[in-house]
C-alpha cells in the first residue's frame, strides 16, 4: 500500500521527490523526506486508544518484533541490515537479533537431527 502510494508521489513530484527508500514519507511540503517520528507516535497512540490497547506502546518495540520475525524466517543478516538501514552487522546482531525461543528450538532440532544422522549411518 505505502510502496504504491510512494510511487504515485514519485511520479507526481518527479525531480522534487527525495528518493532514499523511506516508507513513511512527507507527501506535500517535502515529498519523499521521512515524516517526523512524533507524527508516527501520535497516530499510533490514537490507534491504540481507539482499539483499547496499551497506549504506552511506541513504534520502537515493533521494530524489534519485526527484526525477530525476519530472523525466525531465516532472512539473511545482510537483508535484515538493509531493511533496518544498518551499514555494520554489529549493530544489527547486538541490538536486534537476540535469539528467540523459536530459533533456539530450531537450532536444537537441527543439531539433534545432525547427530541422529551420524549415528544412523548404515
Amino acid at each position: 500500500m505505502y510502496i504504491d502510494f510512494n510511487q504515485e508521489l514519485k511520479n507526481e513530484f518527479q525531480s522534487l521527490y527525495n528518493d532514499q527508500g523511506f516508507i513513511f514519507v512527507n507527501n506535500s511540503t517535502y515529498p519523499g523526506y521521512p515524516i517526523y517520528i512524533k507524527i508516527v507516535e501520535q497516530r499510533m497512540k490514537r490507534m491504540l486508544k481507539l482499539s483499547k490497547q496499551n497506549e504506552e506502546l511506541s513504534p520502537h518495540p515493533l521494530r524489534h518484533t519485526y527484526t525477530s520475525l525476519l530472523a525466525e524466517a531465516e532472512v539473511s543478516i545482510e537483508r535484515i541490515m538493509k531493511r533496518l538501514g544498518h551499514s555494520d552487522d554489529k549493530t544489527t546482531k547486538n541490538v536486534y537479533l537476540h535469539t528467540t525461543e523459536e530459533i533456539k528450538k530450531r537450532d536444537s532440532d537441527k543439531f539433534g537431527s545432525l547427530m541422529k544422522n551420524l549415528i544412523d549411518f548404515d
